[in-house]
């Protein structure tokens, strides 16, 4: 079995929106090569959540 680790809502979106990102979740995201992520029960809710704040903040061409 494999190394796991959390990954929770900032860092996922720091993946994502790159003037969020940071060494460590640069280092995060490479982990993912060999090591499995679990996220937290919520995380789909906030997922969506900012998805949805930033298309309305940034326009629908985030996300189509």
């Amino acid at each position: 079995m494999s190394k796991v680790f959390v990954v929770d809502c900032s860092i996922a979106m720091a993946w994502l929106f790159h003037d969020e990102a940071t060494p460590k979740t640069a280092a995060s995201l490479n982990r993912l090569a060999t090591e499995t992520a679990l996220v937290p029960g919520w995380w789909f809710i906030e997922i969506t959540n900012v998805l949805a704040i930033a298309e309305q903040k940034l326009g629908v061409g985030l996300l189509g």
